[in-house]
């Protein structure tokens, strides 16, 4: 189902962002939407990782499997006085992730 899906991605997403040291403020699935009518499951998570994470978490989502496809990326970097001497920091990443799911037709 649909909510199988949802959480399908949910699961992926958090162990990506786990898998380089981020931990997940807050998700929320979409099941509902436009999207989901279209065949697509969307998820839009809300985490915190160190700055050099980010590409690797990107690249994991993109090129890993299932297909994954990020829709929406904001970034917040922390002040200057909050960047460690080698130019990282914790970074607040609000990412928007969607993938195709195969409902009844």
């Amino acid at each position: 189902t649909v909510t199988v899906a949802g959480a399908t991605l949910l699961q992926r997403v958090a162990a990506a962002i786990g898998n380089v040291g981020g931990t997940i403020q807050s998700s929320q699935v979409d099941v509902l939407g436009t999207q989901a009518r279209d065949g697509l499951v969307g998820l839009v998570v809300s985490c915190e990782m160190e700055q050099p994470a980010l590409q690797k978490l990107l690249y994991d989502l993109e090129a890993g499997m299932p297909f994954l496809f990020v829709d929406q990326l904001d970034v917040q970097v922390p002040q200057t006085t909050a960047i460690n001497e080698t130019g990282s920091g914790r970074i607040r990443v609000v990412l928007g992730v969607s993938g195709q799911w195969q409902g009844n037709k």
